[in-house]
């Protein structure tokens, strides 16, 4: 289905050095090189990788990475915010900018966390031409964090979940820092417990006897904020961010339905060039599996 395609494009960062799957170097980046050339590539984005790990990555990577003519890989680091970890950055795509032996990889974005207005600023002022997206707290109103980052020019990055249910934020706070977003132009990322594509009740770790709890969808994540973009209510999007039952929703070539509104793919087109952006998750092939068991694929 168009709609659903669109919807889905470069949407899953691969984080699979990354609780809760927690892989070593070397079978993460054998993933992800598997990944690129599947069938399922058209949804796979970045790599996430931490910047103290560059030189791991680079040691493991290179027989895997693309030669010249071939598509670079694109990586997001993570950074602690110091200038040591941009300094790394720096080198690492000079290097391979500039060493025609090395394999074609790029980090062309950077995650970072953030407490307070001048943590925000800070980052910005370290990121050069990286495109920034900052982990922000959302139990409190993000009002004042969003207009920051907007006033920067940096992206907004929100936890969805974790290996523990206390890591999960409500449906409320979730959807007030989607309408915040939205009411500031600000682009966002998603990161954790967005395995699935629906909300529902899953274990949170892949340990045996792990206990379970309540996830959230990433189609409820991104619809939702399709639906915060038409300036409905907050408390209809949280309704929407609580949607479990996949018969709600109705797919075809020219948009996605739900409850009463309609994404037509402009729609969808426009709210991934510059609204809901990724998530991380830590599997790529279970959000994948997940849509084909529903049929939607």
């Amino acid at each position: 289905m168009r709609s659903l395609r669109i919807l889905l494009t470069e949407i899953i960062d691969y984080a699979g050095l990354f609780p809760p799957a927690s892989l070593r170097m070397l079978p993460a980046v054998q993933n992800y090189a598997n990944y690129r050339t599947g069938e399922n590539s058209w949804a796979l984005a970045r790599f996430i990788v931490p910047t103290s790990r560059l030189d791991e990555f680079r040691a493991v990577a290179d027989p895997f990475l693309p030669r010249k003519g071939g598509e670079p890989w694109q990586l997001s680091c993570l950074c602690s915010g110091s200038d040591d970890d941009f300094s790394a950055i720096q080198a690492f795509n000079r290097d391979h900018a500039t060493d025609s032996s090395q394999g074609r990889v790029i980090v062309d974005m950077v995650e970072g966390k953030a407490n307070s207005r001048a943590e925000i600023e800070k980052l910005a002022s370290q990121r050069g031409d990286l495109k920034m997206f900052v982990e922000i707290p959302i139990q409190n109103d993000p009002t004042e964090f969003i207009g920051t980052m907007k006033r920067n020019r940096v992206s907004a990055k929100v936890r969805t979940g974790g290996i523990t249910s206390e890591a999960f934020p409500s449906s409320v706070d979730l959807a007030r820092f989607i309408v915040r977003c939205v009411e500031h132009d600000v682009e966002f990322k998603a990161t954790a417990g967005l395995h699935h594509p629906l909300r529902s009740l899953y274990k949170l770790t892949y340990e045996p006897g792990s206990a379970s709890g309540k996830m959230f969808g990433f189609l409820n994540v991104f619809l939702a904020t399709a639906l915060a973009r038409k300036g409905v209510s907050q408390t209809e999007i949280a309704r929407l961010l609580e949607e479990e039952d996949h018969r709600s929703f109705s797919f075809d070539d020219e948009g996605i339905s739900w409850s009463t509104y309609l994404f037509e793919r402009g729609e969808l087109k426009s709210l991934r060039q510059s609204g809901a952006s990724s998530f991380g998750s830590c599997s790529f092939t279970e959000p994948i599996e997940d849509i084909n068991a529903l049929g939607l694929l």
